[in-house]
């Protein structure tokens, strides 16, 4: 008890000391992104400050270090394990980008592994890690090298050889000529190398790490005291100007990123964040397995928090000059940046800790677990109402995700109605009733269904995508049973083999010990490895797709967008594609894992060849009939294109699958660090939480991704809010903002400035009456139509609510009049001809008439211009 008081009083007192570093870091980051939104530097400026800080500060720190250090002291199996980790999470991401891109995206996945492998160790994570672990901290000038030499230039050479293999397709197609693989693969590739040898070893960093290494040996570890206050002085100067660079560099950086560059955001950080601190923390402990386990511990949790650490900001200049992804990797840098101060705060005093009780700790997790259980009870029951009212859980696949939601409520709401009656309270032998039985029973068949549920979600999306229509009857009919079956019998396993042998736990999730945690972890893994496989090729096959279907529409006379049917195939909305000219090296960067090469794709509006040339190429038909065929046949094929790219609902379970996929991710690694009986040290109190928070939060998640449907929530709840705000602001307000939520002042006071009297001009008419003439009427129709053109030549769309709300706004404002159409004068109003505008002349018009004029229930038929301001 002694020592775990000591534990949490040396951890408060990380956590006080750490807040101290954290506002130091990041104020001094703020400080330069401020300075860049204020422009206080110029371009050229910012650009000088980064040249000193990478080639003059930062090697006088290495070249300093290297001397001074005792290579005999040094742990080289923590150098070995922090590598080995960096590898494994640089070539994992490489292969799994050229797996999802079929081959084709070598740049992005160079650019992605530097990304994920990289840090920005000396000037962001140094000072944290020098708090923490200060007999470790040094090892960070130890690790640098090593991603400079030994990972980067793989980075390097795919980029090189995206870049070639680019300008060889695109001179090749010009020409009409193919080079020799010969040619290709010794040319080629002698020249990439020697060009990415030379780019490492000119690098200041690298050059002046090996002088320190040679001088180390000359100089007896010892440098002259003569040259110790210059590179001491030299080397001060670079943490507090690389974090206000850094602060500044990401000004600007943060742009609209298209939906695929969304996907890869969320990729890379995920494997920046979450996978590859834990995969060097693993490895780590398992090539340190020899040495005392609190030193063993410590360096794992040191590689845990080194390898967290967010990007430098070279990895954005790479993605630039070669023109892969510079808006994901831009926005990935500042996302990860600022990520990594509640993530040190959390974690760093955490990860200290070595011997934990979980005494101290069960009753905030347990609490945590039932708060997040509650959450999602309530939000599955939201999504739940959208998707009956919409009638979306007839379709597919909506219908598995209705029995996901289902199953996550049904075990979050065993947790949480039976944390009512059972106190949350810390028992090492608990006597297990037949009412907690019951419960865990239930809750475990739901929780296992939930799993299972997510990778028959993922196939049912992937056989749509695939063949165009939803899962037949029959198969269905399978999945429903094997969704009920599976968790039965794997329960009643589980309940078989333990026994009566339920023990409490920090986890509510876990009360049959290893029975149960090797259950949850066969499960898991078949669900992750199905999910997975089922997820690469939907992406793979949209990719296709998407690619196919833009050859397709670059090769008609006229770019327009192809539009499918939705009868029958279960989506929300139909598939939409749309072209547009694109400029090589931007499309590059905004879609890398577009297959085949974009050049390719974009040839047709590049090319200075004629068009035959170019069909001739590509296996084009010259025929402009049969071109208007292929066109016809895309647009108004009778097989439903339900799985394009641009498909709201495949970008949704796109997204879910990606986030259950964390969660399950998350369980197998809890399940496995208890199978491995690893000490309960702080990162294990964090991964429980975080593991709790993803499985008990998949409410929480179903509910992000389809908890707002736009037609039924959104766009009435934007009317009612329009309708309230103009109903206040015209009984409670004065008279120059009476106009609904939907219309800003300054855009009532454009147009009445400019285009007010012009479109006047052109749909006002004259009515006689029985008695007398209006002069300048203009019906709601033609008001409407006028403003509409207007926006859609502006880019705009404009919407009958929008026109109401102008309307409003130029009636409060005296500039028209509404004419009522229960008037007995409009009732028999004759609508004449006056300018260019065409009008019946018909003597009557009844009042069904004009409302059918207006196609609005209750809405005024005629307005009348009284003139300008």
């Amino acid at each position: 008890m002694k020592s775990a008081t000591e534990n949490l009083e040396l951890n408060n007192a990380m956590f006080q000391a750490m807040v101290p570093v954290l506002i130091q870091c990041f104020g001094l980051i703020l400080l330069g992104f401020v300075a860049g939104m204020l422009k206080l530097l110029t371009h050229s400026q910012a650009k000088g400050l980064g040249i000193y800080v990478t080639s003059f500060a930062l090697p006088a720190i290495f070249f300093k270090v290297m001397v001074s250090i005792e290579f005999s002291n040094v742990d080289w199996y923590l150098i070995l394990s922090v590598s080995l980790g960096k590898a494994i999470a640089f070539f994992c991401t490489m292969a799994i980008v050229l797996i999802f891109s079929l081959g084709k995206s070598l740049g992005a996945a160079g650019i992605m592994a530097i990304f994920v492998s990289q840090s920005n160790d000396v000037a962001l994570a140094y000072p944290i890690l020098q708090l923490l672990y200060p007999e470790l901290a040094h090892y960070i000038y130890l690790f640098a090298p090593t991603q400079l030499v030994l990972l980067n230039p793989f980075g390097y050479f795919a980029l090189e050889w995206h870049r070639t293999r680019e300008k060889l397709a695109l001179s090749s197609v010009l020409t009409q000529q193919t080079l020799q693989p010969s040619q290709r693969s010794s040319i080629t590739t002698f020249r990439k190398i020697f060009k990415v040898a030379r780019f490492v070893a000119s690098n200041p960093l690298f050059f002046m790490t090996v002088l320190g290494v040679i001088f180390n040996f000359i100089l007896k570890h010892k440098l002259p005291d003569m040259l110790h206050g210059f590179f001491s002085d030299l080397g001060a100067s670079f943490n507090a100007t690389a974090l206000f660079y850094l602060g500044f560099s990401m000004v600007g950086k943060v742009k609209r990123i298209a939906k695929r560059g969304i996907y890869i955001l969320v990729f890379i950080l995920i494997a920046k964040v979450i996978l590859s601190p834990f995969i060097t923390r693993e490895v780590t402990k398992l090539l340190t397995a020899h040495q005392p386990r609190n030193i063993s511990l410590a360096k794992s949790n040191f590689a845990f928090l080194y390898a967290a650490a967010p990007t430098a900001p070279p990895v954005f200049l790479f993605a630039s000059k070669f023109g892969v992804i510079p808006e994901v990797i831009s926005a990935g840098l500042v996302i990860g940046t600022f990520l990594y101060a509640p993530i040190m705060f959390i974690l760093g005093g955490m990860a200290t800790l070595v011997d934990v009780d979980p005494r101290f700790y069960d009753n905030t997790l347990e609490r945590a677990a039932v708060y997040f259980s509650w959450a999602s009870v309530l939000c599955c029951t939201w999504v739940l109402s959208v998707l009956l009212v919409t009638k979306k859980a007839c379709r597919m696949p909506y219908r598995f995700l209705l029995c996901l939601i289902v199953s996550v409520m049904v075990f979050c709401t065993t947790l949480a109605i039976g944390s009512i009656w059972e106190p949350i309270s810390w028992n090492t032998t608990p006597v297990a009733t037949w009412g907690e039985y019951v419960q865990f029973v239930i809750f475990f068949i739901a929780c296992t269904a939930s799993r299972l549920w997510t990778a028959f979600l993922s196939i049912a999306v992937l056989y749509q995508v695939h063949y165009k229509r939803s899962l037949p009857k029959c198969v269905q009919f399978i999945f429903y049973a094997l969704g009920m079956l599976i968790p039965i019998v794997v329960t009643s396993i589980l309940i078989l083999s333990s026994g009566s042998a339920s023990t409490r736990d920090v986890n509510p999730a876990f009360h049959y010990g290893k029975a149960q945690q090797i259950c949850s972890t066969i499960v898991l893994c078949i669900c992750l490895s199905v999910s997975l496989i089922s997820l690469v090729c939907t992406f793979q096959l949209n990719a296709s797709f998407y690619h196919n279907e833009t050859i397709i529409n670059a090769v008609g006379d006229e770019r327009r967008p192809l539009i499918s049917p939705q009868p029958e195939t279960g989506w929300d909305s139909p598939a939409t594609l749309t072209d547009s000219s694109v400029n090589p090296n931007v499309d590059t960067s905004l879609s890398p894992l577009q297959l085949p090469s974009l050049v390719d794709v974009n040839l047709h509006s590049t090319s200075p060849y004629s068009d035959d040339d170019i069909r001739h190429r590509e296996n084009i038909p010259s025929n402009p009939n049969r071109i208007e065929q292929i066109n016809t046949s895309a647009v108004h094929s009778p097989s439903p294109i339900v799985h394009s790219v641009a498909t709201e609902s495949f970008h949704q379970f796109f997204i879910l699958n990606i986030l259950l996929l964390i969660s399950m991710l998350f369980g197998i690694c809890i399940c496995i660090w208890r199978l491995a009986r690893e000490t309960e040290a702080g990162v294990f109190i964090a991964v429980e939480f975080l593991d709790q928070a993803f499985n008990f939060g998949q409410g929480i998640l179903i509910f992000s991704v389809f908890g707002f449907d736009t037609d039924l929530i959104i766009s009435p709840l934007i009317n009612c809010i329009s309708t309230m705000g103009y109903w206040v602001s015209t009984n409670f307000s004065w008279p120059s903002l009476p106009m609904a939520s939907r219309l800003r002042v300054e855009e009532v006071e454009q147009f009445v400035a400019i285009q007010l009297p012009l479109c006047m001009q052109q749909i006002c008419v004259t009515v006689c009456l029985s008695g007398h003439t209006l002069e300048s009427v203009f019906y709601f129709r033609d008001f409407h139509q006028w403003v509409s053109q207007k926006s859609a030549a502006e880019g705009r769309h404009h919407l009958r609510e929008d026109t109401a709300s102008l309307l409003l706004a130029l009636t409060t404002r005296n500039l028209i009049r509404r004419l009522t159409g229960n008037s007995e004068a409009i009732r028999g109003a004759e609508r004449l001809e006056v300018g260019d505008s065409a009008v019946s002349n018909s003597s009557a018009a009844s009042s069904p008439q004009l409302s059918r004029l207006s196609e609005l229930d209750e809405a005024p038929v005629l307005y009348q211009y009284l003139g300008s301001p």
